[in-house]
Parts: structure tokens; sequence; C-alpha cells
């Protein structure tokens, strides 16, 4: 756990750290927190910003709608459960989200999705491995349920977007395959924010090198990590890369 402040002089930095290293907490200058200033996105004019993989919409509503004040939040999610309470975040949102009742993906279709009802986030498309359910006990309950997947480009077509565009996917593991039915719209887009698993948590997941090689030939350059999740051992599980156009 970080203490964030920016008035802690070194040596009281110090004691504290000393004091408080035991049970588990550090002090870092928020400065240095690369979650705390979002690598700067939020000082970028961004008026739309695509929320691929919502689920019940409580990222849109605490981080992306106060980072992003003059930014529309289109938010995709293809659960029912998770819909339902997306459509009721985006309908006291006064419009600064609007929600869309269906998943992304390379083809548009109808497809099977694994369903986690004890830890609705980590539901997926694919299969989750042996490692996802030790990492995550919670995750190992699953059922199957179909859901509406169209592609990112077919979907905004309709849209009203300005330029200045943040793509967020976070997908769990279809990642490459949204980027792949989104090559008109992330072409335009400035920035993207891409959760990817660095351990094999879903069978057939994306690595970095290939999400990397999808979004640099789109004209992005990898720009560093918001944050990362660790298992117990110090292994790092998941994180979340950021790309930005060159």
């Amino acid at each position: 756990m970080n203490f964030m402040t920016k008035f802690v002089n070194r040596p009281a930095k110090a004691a504290l750290s000393r004091a408080l290293n035991p049970f588990g907490y550090d002090i870092q200058m928020r400065s240095m927190i690369p979650e705390a200033l979002w690598l700067g996105l939020p000082d970028r004019p961004f008026r739309a910003v695509l929320d691929i993989g919502a689920c019940r919409g409580g990222f849109a509503e605490s981080i992306l709608m106060p980072r992003f004040p003059r930014a529309i939040i289109h938010s995709f999610e293809p659960t029912p459960d998770g819909f339902a309470a997306l459509n009721g975040r985006a309908e006291a949102s006064g419009g600064r989200i609007v929600a869309h009742n269906f998943g992304l993906g390379e083809e548009a279709g109808r497809l099977s999705f694994n369903l986690a009802p004890n830890a609705l986030p980590a539901s997926s498309l694919l299969a989750g491995t042996a490692r996802n359910a030790k990492a995550f006990p919670e995750t190992a309950e699953t059922r199957k349920i179909e859901v509406e997947i169209r592609r990112l480009d077919d979907a905004v077509a309709d849209l009203d977007l300005d330029d200045e565009i943040l793509v967020k996917i976070d997908v769990q593991g279809f990642e490459d395959r949204v980027i792949r039915g989104g090559l008109e719209t992330l072409a335009r887009a400035t920035a993207c924010v891409v959760e990817i698993q660095s351990a094999e948590l879903y069978e057939g997941q994306p690595d970095f090198h290939d999400v990397y090689t999808l979004l640099h030939e789109l004209g992005f350059r990898f720009e560093g990590c918001l944050q990362q999740h660790a298992a117990p051992d110090g292994s790092v599980l998941y994180y979340d890369a950021v790309f930005l156009k060159t």
C-alpha cells in the first residue's frame, strides 16, 4: 500500500518508512506513482473514451468520468448482470456514460461466454486456466451463456466521435481480437490502455508482443504501465499498458 504525499522531507520519509515497512506499507511521492497521475493522460483533450469491457460500470463512473471530464464515455458490456448495473450508472450520469449491451471482437456473431458469477470482472470469452483458478479461486466456478459480439469498427460507425479518442480494453485475454476488429477506429485514436496478462490466465490469450505488434503497426508506441498486479510470490499476473500515438 502506498501513502501518497508531496510534503514529507527525506529524513522524515525514511523514518516513517522504517516504521511502516514491517507492516507491509511504504511511502512514495505521488509524482512517482504512475496510476496516481495516469501517465499524464488526463492532461490530453480527449472527447471520447471507448470503455471496452465495462463490467458493471464502476470504473467508468469512479475513474474515467472524473479523470476525463470533457469526454463522453461509451461503455461496452455483453453480460446481462453487468449491463444492468452499467445501464443504471449510465442513466444517472447525465449523458456522460453511454451503455452498449454487446461485446467486441474480430468478427460479428454470437459466442459462448464463460461467466464467473463470483468474480464478474474475470469473466471471459476464453476459458480460464489452472493458473487463473489458483491465483483467483473465486473464478473457478463458471457457467456458459451466449452473448452478442460486434466489431469495434462497426459499433462506432454510427457514433459521432471526435478524433481525440482514448480506447481502454480490458477483456480478459480477448484484447487482440478486439484490436483486429477495430483497426480503423484505433487508427483514429490517440491513446490506448490495454490490460495484458503476463501469466497464462486464459487459454489462447495474447502476450505483450502480440498486442504491441498490432498497435505499433497503427502508429502507437509503448509508454509504460499504470499498474501491475502480482501473485504472493512476486510474479506479475497482469498489468495495464499504455500506448500513445507517435
